[in-house]
């Protein structure tokens, strides 16, 4: 994930010669989940406006056979009833268009709460796991990596990606949020780092889509 031909040597003897492209042999499974921050302050900044993107990337990398799925993540609880009212049925589906109306039919939500990355991110890395796919897994996460009421800790949220084999894409709202600016991108980077993903910092609406597009093309 991540990684380019200048990322690899191919060498006979002390000559090396260049790599022109790369591709897979052939097409792997893949599971993918999207985790979608829900929160009072973005109502102004940004609001929502990754939920078009996101549906267009669910149709673009989900294929028959794959594995999808998404979530709002804030206080459990609260989410969770949400996402139910929203008539989210099935926690794992290859059907995109199933999973873009449930993101349009979000957009009406408001909430004022808690947030609770960590425990987020490490209960949607068991359900990747438990998808049974033995191919590409990848969770894309749209947040500004504050946290404030999960139970585990950052070190927990990696380790349990790394177990799951799920590889973190964080698409940062950070330069939304006005606290602990610099903090927040490290958690964002740190998350990528570790899990061999990427790291994108939204700015304006269309870096939604580029974000997106960039993901789909490394996946």
């Amino acid at each position: 994930m991540g990684l380019g031909e200048q990322d690899f040597k191919v060498a006979t003897g002390a000559k090396g010669t260049a790599i022109a492209s790369l591709a897979r042999a052939s097409a792997e499974p893949l599971t993918v989940g999207l985790m979608l921050q829900w929160s009072g302050m973005r109502v102004k900044e940004l609001p929502y406006d990754e939920l078009g993107p996101a549906a267009g990337f669910l149709r673009a990398v989900l294929a028959r056979g794959d594995a999808g799925f998404a979530v709002l993540y804030s206080d459990p609880q609260w989410a969770r009833r949400q996402m139910v009212q929203l008539g989210y049925a099935s926690a794992v589906t290859d059907n995109a268009a199933a999973l873009g109306q449930f993101l349009a039919r979000a957009r009406r939500l408001e909430y004022w709460g808690s947030s609770a990355l960590y425990d987020w991110m490490i209960e949607e890395s068991r359900v990747e796991r438990r998808a049974g796919k033995q191919g590409c897994r990848a969770l894309v996460i749209v947040a500004d990596g504050h946290d404030n009421a999960s139970k585990h800790s950052v070190s927990r949220a990696v380790q349990a990606c790394l177990r799951s084999r799920s590889v973190v894409y964080f698409v940062s709202l950070v330069d939304a949020d006005p606290f602990d600016r610099q903090g927040l991108k490290s958690v964002a980077s740190h998350f990528a780092k570790r899990t061999g993903g990427m790291t994108f910092f939204i700015h304006k609406k269309p870096d939604f889509a580029r974000a997106f597009g960039l993901i789909a093309r490394d996946l």
